[in-house]
């Protein structure tokens, strides 16, 4: 090696034992901030995701029990006629113990609403098939978290998991007008035949027991006439309440959420929670049928 090479390699430039701290230092930096970044980003997505699932559990009960709430009564005119009354309970329900979760029971008679094997019916809310005319039982429950309905063809069936409670509560007309003749009444309505000014149908009481105490049961109650019980006598409405929880934890601890009944409660858990509430009208006891 000539003296010029060993000149010059003992002039090349090198990092100091400084230098090299800093560079690492500030490398460390930006790494945990990165981290930082992408586990906030990762946080945010489960916390939306599981938002998303728990905003579609909701939505998906609400849907099955408002079709089968909207159907209560219901009569097939291509089955039966003129009949006038569905002989059946349109709407019952069980209120839960303490604050238990309630049960809700509807009847109604099977439309021509598709065409199986060239017979036209209906499915209960378990996809069970009914030729039009049949009688259809479809009952609401919460069994553990799991939302299920019991149809009177299909069977029992969860319809949606991880739902923390379950509630139902009766809009009830007490001042029904009751002024026409037994011929002219529709379980305190007057029928389409009668429908004037004095068919004002109101809530003005709110009841978690469709069944209370004998003597002012808002059941249907046997008429005392050939056309069979009355679809449905004073319940004109039913709010229903299904309280959805995430899968996973995925929210901070101490946090607080609505619940059924409307107040402000502490979560157990870190898991989210959203009560989802829909009110729907009994429209088959509102108005009977020409």
């Amino acid at each position: 090696m000539s003296r010029g090479s060993a000149t010059l390699n003992r002039l090349a430039p090198g990092f100091s034992i400084i230098e090299l701290m800093i560079g690492m230092t500030i490398g460390l930096l930006i790494t945990g901030a990165l981290g930082f970044i992408y586990v906030n980003n990762r946080q945010t997505f489960n916390v939306q995701d599981r938002s998303a699932r728990v905003q579609e559990s909701g939505r998906f009960a609400l849907e099955n029990i408002g079709r089968s709430l909207r159907q209560a009564g219901n009569i097939n005119m291509a089955a039966t006629g003129n009949k006038r009354y569905c002989n059946c309970v349109p709407i019952d329900g069980t209120n839960g113990v303490a604050n238990a979760p309630d049960t809700t029971t509807v009847q109604y008679e099977a439309g021509e609403d598709e065409l199986v094997g060239g017979v036209w019916g209906a499915r209960d809310c378990t996809g069970g098939f009914a030729a039009a005319g049949t009688l259809l039982t479809n009952t609401f429950s919460l069994t553990g978290t799991n939302f299920q309905c019991n149809g009177s063809v299909g069977g029992t069936q969860t319809l949606v998991s991880d739902v923390a409670d379950f509630q139902v509560v009766y809009g009830v007309d007490t001042t029904p007008p009751t002024t026409n003749t037994a011929t002219d009444e529709f379980c305190g309505k007057l029928n389409a035949n009668a429908l004037d000014s004095t068919l004002n149908v109101s809530v003005n009481r709110v009841v978690d027991d469709p069944s209370p105490a004998v003597g002012t049961s808002y059941l249907p109650t046997p008429r005392g006439q050939t056309q069979g019980p009355c679809p449905i006598n004073q319940i004109v409405t039913a709010r229903v309440c299904v309280l959805v929880q995430s899968e996973l934890n995925v929210v901070a601890a101490g946090g607080r959420y609505l619940n059924c009944a409307g107040a402000l409660t502490n979560s157990p858990d870190t898991r989210l929670r959203r009560a989802f509430i829909a009110t729907y009208t009994l429209r088959n006891a509102v108005v009977d049928l020409p």
